[in-house]
Parts: structure tokens; C-alpha cells; sequence
């Protein structure tokens, strides 16, 4: 209201001193224009602590939203982790198939204190489809021997004519060979592993050249006093790895599949019921002839084909 007076006392004094009538209009317009310019900045100036004020909540949520999102995140880290160690702890775990599962069978076998039982088709499983794995495999078993003055581990493997029904399933037969020798592994196996001049060029060659290193590995093995080796005359559906009765690997073949799945189990029931598969079917082979006992000989390393 101050002001309001005051700029009426601005403008009678102007009407008293103007001595012509333009000068008053000016001075009326001047006064108005001044009026409106004031109160437009006025408005201005309250519109720009809006402004600013609305600029300041933005920023205060942006910041909760923002912490909002660290501690879910941090949570969902925090679920994630017990998750996998809920898994990990599971009595049984699915551990992939063949070949992924060698990993695991090798941490079983490598458990071994006591006793050792393995119900597979090949002596030498998966020496063709992942090598690496194979070797750290039967290094284990290997080092198992070598430590048992007496029968620790049991191998209850195919018969040279099962094993032959075996692999025409595995490769399917000489229609299929021409793409087995364009796969990844049989190039890794014959070309860059054993760097072999000659590889099969014929499926009869290739499973005969199977054939000749499942022998090898299985001499090999025989030669251990630790080590009592039982052939099937029958194929298996089930492949189990158990030690000492504690911990085991199952693998399970899908019909028409040709695939193998497996699992690892702590599971006493699972590993008991395993057990006596293992027990009928080891009593129902008889083993092969082996070498009298002043006949065995230390195990040679086995040769790669050159």
C-alpha cells in the first residue's frame, strides 16, 4: 500500500507542475507502464521460486529413487547368492550331460578313501569326446591304485560285443561317419591331440581304432591289484560313480536321444538304492581271466598314435 501512495503523490505532484496536457498523458502512461512492469516482475520473480523449489524435489526424489534402487539391487545380489549356495548345498544337483559331466565325476572319484564302484559302458569313458577330462579322470583312479594294497575300486564295463552295439548307437553306423569326421571333436582328437598322419577314413577303422585303446586303457587298469574289472554282457541304462557309499554321480540315458543327463547326490536313499543296482548286476558278471599274480606287471604309459 506504501508504494501505492506513493506513486499518487508522484503523479498529483506531475498534475500540479505539467503545464500541458501531453506532458500530463505521458506522465499518466509513464506511470502505468511502471506499474504493470513492476507487477509482472513480481510474478516473474514468485514464478522462479517455483521453479526452484520444484527443481529441489525433483533432485530429492531422483536421489531416493536412486537409493530406492541400490538397496533393491543390493537385496536381489543378496538373494541371488543364497540361491546358489541353497543349490550348491542341495543333496541332488543336475550337473549336465555327457560330456559336461566329467568335472563332477572327477571330484567324486577323487573323494575316494575307501571303496570305489563304477557301473559305465567303456573302461575309458569319454577319452574320445573330451580327452582332457578323460586323462584327469583316470589320472584320479590311477592314483587311488597305486594307493590300495588291496581291491578298492570296482569297474563293471561292457563286453568287447556289447560295447561294439554301443558305439554303432553313440556314432550312428557308417551312414553317419562321413559327419563325425567333420566334427569339432574327431578334428581335436586325431588332429591336434594325437596329431595322427592317418586317422580312420572309414567307420570300420574308427571303431576298430576304439576298440584298440578301450583294450589299452583296460590292460592298463587290470595290471593294479586295487583294481577287480567285470564285464556286461548286457547294455545299462544307468551309469553311476560311487565312493565310499557317501557321495555319487547317475547319469541316465534318454531313449532315441543318444544323450546322456546326469546328477550328483549326497543322498543316503538315492545312493543305497544306486548301491544295490550296482551289487545285482556286479554279481550277475562273472570277471574276465586275468594274469596270474606273478604275471602282472608295473602299468605302462599308454602311446599316442603318432
Amino acid at each position: 500500500m506504501d508504494n501505492i501512495f506513493s506513486l499518487l503523490e508522484r503523479f498529483l505532484h506531475i498534475l500540479h507542475v505539467a503545464s500541458e496536457p501531453v506532458t500530463v498523458t505521458l506522465a499518466v502512461v509513464a506511470i502505468v507502464y511502471a506499474a504493470i512492469q513492476k507487477r509482472e516482475s513480481r510474478q516473474l520473480l514468485h514464478s522462479s521460486r517455483d521453479l526452484k523449489d520444484e527443481a529441489g524435489q525433483l533432485e530429492q526424489n531422483t536421489k531416493s529413487h536412486t537409493e530406492e534402487m541400490k538397496v533393491q539391487r543390493n537385496a536381489m545380489e543378496g538373494l541371488t547368492r543364497e540361491m546358489r549356495t541353497i543349490a550348491t548345498s542341495m543333496s541332488t544337483k543336475y550337473i549336465g550331460i555327457f560330456p559336461k559331466n566329467m568335472r563332477d565325476i572327477c571330484e567324486v572319484v577323487s573323494l575316494t578313501d575307501r571303496t570305489l564302484d563304477i557301473q559305465v559302458d567303456l573302461v575309458a569313458y569319454g577319452h574320445y569326446s573330451d580327452p582332457e577330462a578323460f586323462q584327469r579322470y583316470v589320472d584320479r583312479i590311477e592314483e587311488i591304485a597305486r594307493k590300495s594294497p588291496q581291491p578298492a575300486i570296482r569297474l563293471l564295463v561292457y563286453s568287447d560285443e556289447t560295447a561294439q552295439t554301443g558305439r554303432a548307437s553313440q556314432f550312428g553306423g557308417p551312414e553317419a561317419f562321413s559327419k563325425e569326421m567333420d566334427s569339432e571333436r574327431y578334428r581335436r582328437y586325431f588332429r591336434e591331440l594325437y596329431k595322427c598322419p592317418d586317422p580312420p577314413a572309414t567307420y570300420g577303422e574308427f571303431v576298430d581304432y576304439m576298440a584298440k585303446q578301450q583294450r589299452e586303457w583296460r590292460s592298463r587298469l587290470e595290471r593294479y591289484n586295487a583294481v577287480e574289472i567285470r564285464y556286461a554282457s548286457f547294455p545299462f541304462r544307468l551309469f553311476v560313480w560311487i565312493e565310499d557309499q557317501e557321495e555319487a554321480v547317475f547319469a541316465f540315458e534318454l531313449y532315441g536321444r543318444n544323450r546322456t543327463i546326469s546328477f550328483r547326490t549326497r543322498d543316503g536313499n538315492l545312493i543305497r538304492t544306486f548301491g544295490s543296482v550296482f551289487e545285482q548286476n556286479w554279481a550277475d558278471c562273472a570277471p574276465k581271466i586275468v594274469a596270474a599274480e606273478n604275471e602282472k606287471k608295473p602299468p605302462q604309459p599308454i602311446r599316442k598314435a603318432s
